[in-house]
């Protein structure tokens, strides 16, 4: 049979001979190369899914230094002992005292705030003043009992440190439990808009 093809291409004419005997020595080269193509872009593939994994990865771990961090902050400002005093004593305090004390806490909250760039706000609930101190907020605001209430809601610690509610993302710390309430409730908001940005700029870095 391949002697009978060879006989007819013998027969053509010098160009379609030409012609042809060029689509013969190609077409197989052109088949390896298209699959050493292929080849090549699995590995790129596979090169640039794992580049991309081990950034995550490694974003991942950056993330929960951030928050373990937060998390030991959360429990020094526990024992801050103008905290204590507001949440427990308040009633007696001076006007003057109970001032310098809410404004050092403030302080605190800022610190607190500015402590990670995924932190959105800090926020400390005293029950007893029936106020709240944030970071982002210029001065002592109203007492929110239904963010207060949802966020003192009892979480395992150990599965996760997150407490999610109305889609937003909280580090909390209550502390002292009287009535089944706690004296004061430390929180913090994540923004889920900058862990996200980051992550997206951080995958794909060079």
């Amino acid at each position: 049979m391949i002697k009978r093809i060879f006989k007819k291409i013998g027969s053509l004419p010098i160009l379609p001979k030409i012609a042809l005997t060029f689509l013969m020595v190609l077409t197989p080269l052109f088949y390896l190369g298209l699959r050493m193509n292929e080849a090549g872009a699995d590995i790129v593939r596979q090169e640039i899914a794992g580049s991309l994994s081990s950034r995550v990865e490694l974003y991942m771990d950056i993330l929960d230094a951030d928050f373990d961090r937060t998390m030991r902050l959360l429990r020094e400002y526990v024992n801050d002992e103008d905290l204590l005093k507001l949440s427990t004593t308040s009633e007696v305090m001076t006007v003057i005292d109970r001032n310098r004390a809410v404004l050092r806490l403030k302080q605190q909250m800022d610190l607190l705030s500015g402590s990670s760039s995924f932190i959105k706000n800090a926020m400390v609930f005293i029950p007893l003043m029936n106020r709240s101190v944030a970071s982002n907020a210029n001065s002592i605001i109203d007492f929110d009992d239904e963010v207060f209430q949802a966020l003192s809601a009892s979480k395992n610690a150990l599965d996760s440190p997150f407490l999610i509610w109305n889609n937003r993302v909280f580090i909390t710390m209550p502390y002292g439990y009287l009535d089944n309430s706690p004296l004061f409730l430390i929180a913090v908001e994540l923004s889920s808009e900058a862990i996200t940005a980051n992550l997206r700029q951080f995958a794909l870095e060079d």
